[in-house]
């Protein structure tokens, strides 16, 4: 899908698992991502700095490196 427009993504708190996908990067209207308290690993990807709006990014505990 297109989500390109959407401004925040909260997912916190919901036993997710695996890395982050590179592909966020393309949300590029986020101005708040709210992953914490998951059990995500890997790193952050580089296409966070295509988030130039992004205002409050919550990666607290998970295991990322």
């Amino acid at each position: 899908g297109n989500l390109t427009a959407l401004t925040a993504l909260g997912l916190g708190s919901n036993q997710l698992t695996g890395t982050i996908p590179d592909s966020i990067g393309n949300l590029i209207a986020l101005t708040e991502l709210l992953l914490d308290s998951n059990q995500l690993t890997g790193t952050i990807p580089a296409s966070f700095g295509n988030l130039v709006a992004l205002t409050n990014l919550v990666l607290d505990s998970n295991q990322l490196t």
